[in-house]
């Protein structure tokens, strides 16, 4: 009876160092990183998580000036969506207040996997609050942003059914 049970605590410890192990390969901590431009006095920075995607940079700087910019990067695949090889077509959209910052037509796939559309995908905009040229960003400050910040993605397989997710934001704290 006692080797049994010494037999099972040791299955059981294997397979919760296992899943532990597993599960922090997808977990999502800020990553602290740079695009074209290096912002100091960034405003709040964030993460972003759904079932299937992440991204693990987000900071935004409201200015002096009316002054605007935003950056996401480091995004990743946490779990490979199914029917992976028949998707066609895959949209990431940033809205604000409901208001996309991007056209409405979806890319082709063209046989990439979601890992490297995603490696390879970042957005970086900046701008100035005007009367002559805003966008969905631009209309936004940094009293509503947290509530007016949206991230989907949107994939659709050859037969057109369409599937979206829309990324969970989270705040860390700025320095």
């Amino acid at each position: 009876m006692k080797k049994i049970f010494t037999r099972l605590l040791i299955i059981f410890a294997l397979f919760t160092i296992c899943g532990c192990s597993m599960n922090s390969k997808n977990k999502i901590t800020y990553k602290e990183d740079y695009g074209y431009e290096k912002r100091d006095n960034v405003t709040y920075k964030f993460i972003g998580e759904s079932e299937h995607f992440a991204f693990e940079t987000g900071k935004v700087y409201y200015g002096d000036n009316d002054e605007r910019y935003i950056y996401l990067d480091n995004f990743k695949v946490l779990k490979k969506v199914k029917n992976e090889k028949d998707l066609d077509e895959y949209k990431i959209d940033l809205r604000f207040n409901n208001d996309s910052m991007f056209s409405n037509e979806m890319a082709k796939v063209k046989g990439r996997s979601f890992d490297q559309i995603l490696k390879d995908f970042s957005l970086e905009e900046s701008g100035i609050k005007n009367d002559k040229e805003e966008d969905a960003f631009t209309r936004t400050d940094k009293l509503d942003f947290k509530s007016s910040i949206k991230l989907e993605i949107k994939y659709c397989y050859k037969n057109k059914k369409c599937e979206t997710e829309i990324l969970k934001i989270k705040y860390v704290e700025v320095n």
